[in-house]
C-alpha cells in the first residue's frame, strides 16, 4: 500500500543490494531516492512523479519497467546509469528532457508511442550527451512535435536512427 518514498529517502545506502525490487502501488519516487543502493531490477508499475537519480546505484541498475501513467521525464532522470539496457512501459511520455540518458551507454532502443518533445535541450547539452559508442533506435510516434537541439552532443562513436511515425516531420530544436 506504499504510494510515496520522498527524496533521499535511501541516499547513499551502499550498502544495500536488492535484485530485484517491486514497488506496484508506488505513485510518487523523489530525487535521489534510492541514490546509491544497488537495485539490478526495479518496477514501478503505477508511478507518476519520479524524480532526478532516483532508481538506485548507476552502475548496478538493468532494467526499469515504469508506469503507462508517467509523462515526462525529468533533468537527468537517467543521467549515468551506465548499465541500464531495457526500460520498459514509456508508452505515457510525452516529454523527456535534458540529459534524460547520458551516459546510458547500454540502451539499445527506446519507444514512445505517444512523444511530444523529444529531448528538450538547454545549455547546450542533450538528452543524450556524453555517451560512448551508443548504438540506439529512438522509435517516436505519430505525436512528435520537436526534436531538442543537442540530442547526441558530446558523444562519441555514437549512432542514432530516429523511426518517426509522423505524418508531418518534427521541428529540430
Amino acid at each position: 500500500s506504499l504510494k510515496t518514498i520522498s527524496s533521499n529517502a535511501f541516499y547513499n545506502c551502499t550498502s544495500l543490494e536488492i535484485e530485484d525490487l517491486s514497488l506496484p502501488n508506488l505513485t510518487s519516487l523523489g530525487e535521489n531516492a534510492f541514490y546509491g543502493v544497488k537495485i539490478k531490477k526495479m518496477e514501478l508499475n503505477n508511478i507518476t512523479t519520479l524524480g532526478a537519480l532516483a532508481v538506485g546505484d548507476k552502475t548496478t541498475l538493468e532494467e526499469l519497467t515504469l508506469s503507462p501513467n508517467l509523462t515526462t521525464l525529468v533533468y537527468n532522470v537517467f543521467g549515468g546509469y551506465t548499465n541500464l539496457s531495457k526500460i520498459n512501459g514509456l508508452e505515457g511520455v510525452t516529454k523527456f528532457s535534458i540529459m534524460s540518458f547520458s551516459n546510458c551507454n547500454k540502451l539499445k532502443y527506446l519507444h514512445f508511442p505517444n512523444i511530444i518533445t523529444a529531448g528538450d535541450a538547454g545549455n547546450y547539452e542533450g538528452a543524450f550527451s556524453g555517451s560512448k559508442n551508443m548504438n540506439i533506435t529512438l522509435h517516436l510516434g505519430a505525436s512528435c512535435k520537436t526534436i531538442g537541439a543537442f540530442l547526441l552532443s558530446y558523444c562519441a562513436d555514437c549512432s542514432m536512427v530516429i523511426i518517426c511515425e509522423a505524418t508531418t516531420p518534427p521541428e529540430f530544436g
